[in-house]
């Protein structure tokens, strides 16, 4: 790199007139105001008047007249297309964050290469004094403060290949306008005056009734339709008292359409009361028409036709004509209309108001953060500067010069941006990094645009806030000031350097892709240089080492404003690396002005033979021979689509998993490859599934994520040859799981007619039958010519037989997708595991107990609000658990957001907001309560930020993958997991799914109640809790209990498996009742006296209509006990409240029934909890059933045992009140018994190995075993033994704390010289911090943890034996299937 002298004395200048006549006032470099004036002098193009500062006074006009001759003399010497010209904002506007002086910034540029000028607000807002002719780049030195006036023209100016620099806080963020009073953030904008306007026709339901299935049908016309809204048509069913029950907008039109039909069939929801047919606008603008609107019956009798040809008052409530919202936008006229004389019309004006969004904190929040393409991406909203003790020239840049160092503290926001897809390329100028030297994200950073919507624009932004980094104190950055302009100015780099192919094979041609991007004013004359490296770079942050294999060079004339793609080519005789780093170098004449890295991979079947050599067996995945719990971690499509994910990428991403603990690496990929790309992303896959055997990450590979399983035979089997085809492509990695689909989907449509006709013609097999089952439901058309239309299945009655079907149908749809490409799979490979991700509880027909046959492992995305979504997760996570036939379970997705756009107020469902703190808690709770409850494996949604949109998700931060507070909880977890070896046993407790139950209308509230009991069971802290499901239920010779709850109508051939596993021993307790056949009518009353020893005497009330909120008991049913025979005997255990009974227990065989007339999971509040919990306990004693032993019996502590191959076990606690700060329990079951602390909504561990050694304890507060303080630990971390041995006797111990605080842990072994070494994992290796004797005595160790340690490793062990462990730190993370 070549610069120039530091700060060139000459003048700078101020914008007086530039060329043309401005109205506004131009700022002297002394503050004053000055009046517009013509110039005097003929200065050259871009040159202006102005007063010198400092040392250049205004009270000597000789003096200002010598100053400026010199000016334009320095001027002559510089060649004039070289001038960079810089106007700088100077202006009273309050500053926010840490400003910089304007008047230094001025004086810093005082060379002959630049001339400035000041402009205020008033100036900013006129694209006559800033506009792209006249400037180069606008300095910001008020950090976030920016007055809004000037966004428009701003935005404006960067569109036309402006630059900016910005610095001193989060640049945009505070935009304020001048008042009388003085500066002050805009007012609210006023709401629209209208967002919806429609006309209305009213019927009341109770004439439709009986009339069949009916049909709407209306032409409608728009024009010019534009905005976030639609015209429509709708239909909504209304209850008495207004409430919607149902409701669809079944046509959405924008634009300009003529007259078009639109048709929509339906179903009258039990309780409505109004049928409401609305036509309108909504949140849009333009004009819509109506017409020919009717309603018909199944049988075609027309129910209302139009109503429009009559005269009708439209004001006037009304169930017999149209009645409008609006008598300004609505109205009917006769110059549009289909046919007749008149039609409806409605036309609207809507714009949503939005406040000024100049940068990307704020947008419209949804899965990601939804901003338009004009706003600016500089920073972060989630993304601090945290822990940063100092800042130091980023490496592979070519404008800071390389010796910057600057101390800290430093506080403000990372400078990371957003790139939009390819628009922009990310480049740190100053990182900033803790006292340990680890990266904390960059203090500074350049944006350089070469597509997009400011294609041609750079923007260097610092958000530092807490000092100035541009004072006059700090030389070294001031010349960093320098050299940015400069760069900016000039505005030429490497947009891009890409491989033809990304992996090649011997023998293959590499041609290497540069886009090379001048935004400058005027033509380069440039030389490219890419060396080439064999093998991986052993470092990011450094020089590459050795002499590159091969240096190829090219020269490039990029003419003003364009890009200029560049080609090279390298054929080598054979390559002798998997892995090639590219460094690419941009020069002209002989100064450096950028460069960029890249890399490219060769196929390597040894490498990838090496890779971690998964299998699956009795419900855990394992690592060769070794059962694991295994970390994974989600990633899309943006890694195969974007520039900025080179190989070289990959490999950072790679290396940062491993060391964050990933141990699956799962990517949602690219489902099927258009032809056109399809061996560009195979060889993307190549390298990247190569690169993940490398670094003993298991490729969960996303083949058909998203896609309809409601296929037609043609769509199937293309999907099933793409499946086909990356099984036999990919059959011998180690490392793989082929992961059909994730978000599954099964809507219905006419693809599936055959399909929808086959199930129906095998369920009922003739017409009659179904009419009989599905009523007034039931298709107009004949079996055989019934179509498939999609349905939401919710607020449908009870018995409806109708959705009951449809969900089963598509069940069998998901089974039939899913076994047609799993039978592609197995044509080319028979071993690798299968998997796809249902929801998390039944939705659409996607169901993981009816639709999970053929897959191996069960998989469920987790999402919910803060609170429950720790809360629910151990219900849920068991009513998925499909261990009982043989897929282990595992949530596929979970995570949260942290950043605050999500955090207005507003309910954005599980979107919502988390502080780290909640953040921490779910990653704690998900990852325990999985291990504890026998799960296989966890993924946290997802890997990272994502550098090309604002998508917070992730646990790395964009741009630099800095690492969140949350991926070293991951971390830590995946490091002490890891030591474990868990083993499936079969329960003696489970509970009975109530499959057929849940099928129908009533189904969110019967699974709801499924999941309380599955609560209830829980809390009475049973071992090892497990699941059955009706369907192909078989139930396990372990099973002494069974939980049933609200079985009410399951199949004939379920309850007789059900009886006979009673008769034999079996302890059943069910609720509610059990007396009405698969479609839902009373028919089974025998089951109640046949199995539960009662009579059916009366209903109480309809099905499960409870009252949801009262703790009173409320039977069903009436019954009455049977008398007793030889066989049989019925005892009640309590009664109701008119004295019947309620509970009963009965003895069928050599087993015994506990039957509540009451299903109390359907209102278990909590005024009731303990009465509840009482009952289950007593199903558990009835069998004697021991649950594990805690004192107190504390059903707000989940306690779970996790059987290890060695014998050992692992004890896992949750402390589910949020009450109090914590929770003290004593396990009996240890000898002796061990006491634990833990807090609020946190998890504790014990680990004790097969020789009943404690190995681990992850505690928060005190501990003791016995009598015996074990261990005061309040930095909520863990503790492990390496060496084998007892915690209390163990000489190597790593300590995972999350936060600051003191471990005191009582110790038996004989310390010489305990040593604490803080140190991390980088690049699979120990990386040392710093070394500090520990407090050791014989009361035992205690060690103080700082905050720069606080979610560091801590090694505790004797000074010579360091080496040793840290060796067996770094085998943990790098082999764990080595581990002993």
């Amino acid at each position: 790199m070549k610069f120039d002298a530091l700060f060139p004395l000459t003048l700078t200048l101020s914008l007086g007139e530039r060329e043309h006549r401005s109205t506004g006032r131009g700022k002297s470099a002394g503050g004053e105001h000055f009046p517009a004036r013509p110039g005097v002098l003929p200065l050259p193009k871009g040159e202006g008047w102005g007063e010198g500062k400092g040392g250049l006074r205004r009270n000597s006009c000789l003096r200002l007249f010598c100053a400026c001759l010199v000016s334009l003399a320095a001027s002559a010497a510089q060649d004039p297309a070289e001038v960079a010209h810089v106007a700088i904002f100077k202006d009273d506007i309050p500053a926010s964050g840490a400003p910089a002086s304007p008047d230094h910034l001025a004086r810093l540029l005082a060379g002959p290469a630049f001339s400035t000028a000041f402009l205020d607000s008033d100036q900013l807002a006129d694209a006559r004094s800033l506009n792209r002719e006249q400037f180069d780049v606008l300095v910001l030195p008020y950090g976030a403060s920016f007055p809004v006036k000037a966004a428009d023209n701003f935005r404006k100016f960067l569109r036309e290949g402006g630059k900016f620099f910005s610095t001193g806080g989060y640049a945009f963020d505070n935009l304020l306008e001048r008042a009388a009073t003085g500066w002050q953030p805009p007012p609210p904008l006023p709401p629209p005056p209208s967002e919806h306007v429609a006309w209305h026709r009213a019927i009341p339901a109770a004439p439709l009734r009986g009339r069949g299935p009916l049909t709407f049908s209306g032409f409608l016309k728009a024009e010019n339709v534009h905005g976030p809204g639609m015209a429509y048509f709708a239909v909504y069913q209304l209850a008495a008292d207004g409430s919607i029950l149902r409701w669809i907008d079944f046509a959405k039109v924008t634009g300009t359409r003529d007259w078009q039909e639109y048709t929509h069939r339906f179903r009258l929801s039990p309780d409505v009361a109004r049928v409401d047919i609305r036509a309108g606008l909504h949140r849009c603008s333009g004009t819509a028409w109506f017409d020919d609107c009717r309603l018909a019956d199944e049988a075609g009798a027309v129910i209302f036709a139009d109503g429009i040809e009559e005269e009708f008052d439209p004001d006037a409530p009304a169930t017999n004509h149209w009645v409008r919202t609006d008598t300004r936008f609505c109205v009917v006229q006769s110059e549009t209309r289909h046919s007749g004389r008149r039609a409806l019309q409605a036309n609207l004006s809507f714009r949503l108001p939005r406040p000024e969004l100049l940068n990307t904190r704020h947008g419209h929040p949804s899965d990601g953060l939804e901003v338009a393409p004009t706003q600016l991406g500089v920073f972060d909203a989630d993304y601090l500067l945290a822990r940063v003790a100092s800042a130091r020239a980023a490496r592979h840049q070519s404008v800071v010069r390389p010796g910057l160092a600057v101390s800290g503290p430093l506080e403000g926001w990372a400078a990371a941006g957003v790139t939009g897809n390819d628009a922009a390329r990310w480049i740190p100028l100053v990182n900033g990094h803790d006292r340990y030297g680890r990266l904390r994200g960059a203090v500074g950073a350049l944006l350089r645009h070469s597509a997009g919507t400011y294609a041609g624009s750079s923007w260097a932004f610092f958000g530092v806030t807490n000092r100035n980094l541009f004072a006059e104190s700090e030389p070294a950055m001031g010349q960093a000031y320098v050299d940015i302009v400069r760069s900016l100015a000039k505005d030429t780099y490497l947009a891009s350097l890409v491989s033809d192919l990304t992996c090649y094979r011997q023998g293959e041609s590499v041609r290497l892709l540069a886009n090379v991007f001048n935004g400058g004013r005027r033509s380069r004359d440039l030389r490219l240089a890419v060396s080439i490296y064999e093998g991986e770079p052993p470092q990011f942050d450094a020089e590459p080492a050795g002499q590159p294999r091969a240096l190829l060079t090219t020269s490039a004339v990029v003419p003003a404003g364009q890009a200029q793609p560049v080609a090279l080519s390298w054929t080598p005789a054979a390559f002798q690396a998997n892995f090639y780093y590219l460094l690419g170098q941009l020069w002209e004449g002989e100064e450096e002005i950028d460069r960029i890295e890249s890399a490219f991979i060769v196929r390597d079947e040894k490498a990838i033979a090496k890779g971690p050599a998964l299998n699956y067996r009795d419900n855990y995945l394992r690592l060769g021979t070794r059962p694991m719990f295994l970390f994974g971690t989600d990633d899309w499509s943006y890694t195969f689509d974007t520039r900025r994910e080179t190989p070289l990428q990959w490999l950072r991403d790679m290396r940062a998993r491993r060391d964050l603990g990933v141990q699956i690496y799962e990517n949602l990929q690219f489902g099927l490859p258009p032809p056109a790309r399809r061996d560009e992303l195979l060889r993307k896959l190549d390298g990247i599934i190569q690169l993940a055997q490398q670094y003993q990450q298991v490729y969960f590979a996303g083949l058909l994520i998203g896609y309809n399983t409601a296929a037609s035979d043609a769509e199937l089997a293309q999907q099933t040859a793409w499946c086909r085809d990356f099984a036999r492509r990919y059959a011998e990695v180690p490392g793989l799981i082929h992961y059909l689909n994730g978000d599954l989907r099964c809507q219905l449509s006419n693809a599936v007619s055959p399909q929808l006709n086959q199930f129906l013609q095998q369920r009922y097999g003739s017409d009659q039958r179904l009419r009989e089952a599905w009523g007034d439901d039931a298709p107009p058309q004949p079996l055989g010519q019934i179509h498939a239309e999609d349905f939401n299945d919710w607020g449908y009655s009870w018995d409806d037989r109708r959705v009951r079907d449809l969900n089963r149908f598509r069940a069998a749809l998901i089974r039939r997708w899913s076994e047609a490409l799993i039978g592609g799979i197995r044509e080319a490979d028979s071993r690798h595991p299968t998997s796809s991700e249902f929801y998390q509880l039944p939705h659409q027909g996607v169901d993981i107990p009816a639709g999970i046959d053929g897959l191996d492992l069960c998989n469920f995305g987790y999402f919910d609000k803060p609170g429950a979504d720790i809360a629910r997760f151990p219900a849920i996570c068991k009513y998925n658990d499909q261990r009982a036939r043989g897929k282990s379970v595992g949530p596929g997705e979970y995570g949260v957001k942290t950043h605050p756009a999500w955090g207005d107020g507003q309910d954005y469902g599980y979107h919502i907001t988390r502080t780290p703190e909640q953040a921490a808690s779910l990653f704690l709770a998900i990852a325990h309560y999985s291990l504890g409850l026998g799960a296989s494996r966890i993924h946290n949604w997802c890997w990272k930020d994502s550098a090309h949109r604002v998508f917070p998700w992730g646990m790395v931060y964009p741009c630099d993958e800095v690492p969140k507070d949350i991926a070293c909880v991951h971390r830590n977890q995946s490091l002490l997991f890891r030591h474990f070896t868990p083993v499936y046993r079969e329960p003696d407790v489970y509970v009975l799914t109530a499959d057929s139950h849940r099928m129908g209308g009533g189904k969110w509230q019967v699974i709801e109640g499924i999941l309380k009991g599955f609560d209830l069971a829980l809390a009475t802290h049973i071992d090892n809790l497990g699941t059955l499901n009706e369907d192909g239920l078989v139930i396990p010779p372990s099973a002494k209990v069974i939980f049933y709850p609200l079985p009410f109508c399951p199949a004939d051939e379920t309850f007789g498996k059900v009886r006979d596993w009673v008769r034999r021993g079996g302890v059943l307790y069910l609720s509610g009742d059990i007396s009405y056949d698969e479609c839902v009518q009373r028919t089974r009353t025998n089951r109640l006296e046949e199995l539960c020893g009662v009579r059916f005497l009366a209903e109480n009330y309809p099905n499960i209509s409870v009252n949801a909120t009262s703790a009173a008991d409320q039977p069903c049913i009436k019954v009455q006990p049977l008398a007793t025979n030889g066989e049989t005997a019925t005892r009640v255990l309590r009664r109701a409240a008119d004295g019947s009974p309620l509970v009963v227990e009965h003895r069928l065989g050599r087993g015994t029934v506990i039957f509540s007339a009451d299903p109390l999971e359907l209102h278990s509040v909590p005024a009731r909890r303990e009465n509840d919990l009482a009952l289950y306990r007593s199903v558990l004693a009835a069998a004697r059933v021991r649950p594990i032993a805690l004192q107190p019996d504390d059903p707000l502590v989940h306690v779970f045992r996790l059987p290890m191959r060695d014998g050992g076990q692992v004890y896992v606690l949750f402390n589910t009140d949020d009450a109090t700060s914590a929770r003290t329990v004593t396990l009996v079951d240890c000898k002796p018994a061990l006491t634990v602390s833990v807090a609020s909504k946190r998890p504790g561990l014990l680990w004790f190995d097969g020789r009943g050694a404690l190995r681990a304890v992850e505690a928060q507060s005190a501990g003791r075993l016995g009598e015996q303080a074990l261990l005061q630990d309040d930095t909520e971390g863990i503790i492990l033994s390496l060496d084998r041995r007892d915690v209390r006797l163990s000489r190597a111990l790593l300590l995972m704390p999350l936060r600051p605080g003191t471990v005191r842990l009582s110790t038996g072994a004989k310390w010489h010289t305990p040593t604490v070494l803080t140190g991390d994992i980088y690049n699979g290796k120990w990386r040392h911090f710093e070394s500090a004797p520990a407090a050791a005595s014989t009361a035992g160790l205690e060690i103080r943890v700082s905050p720069d340690q606080a979610l560091s490793l801590l090694l505790v062990t004797e000074s010579g034996s360091a080496s040793k462990w840290c060796q067996a730190i770094e085998r943990a993370m790098n082999a764990p299937a080595s581990l002993p």
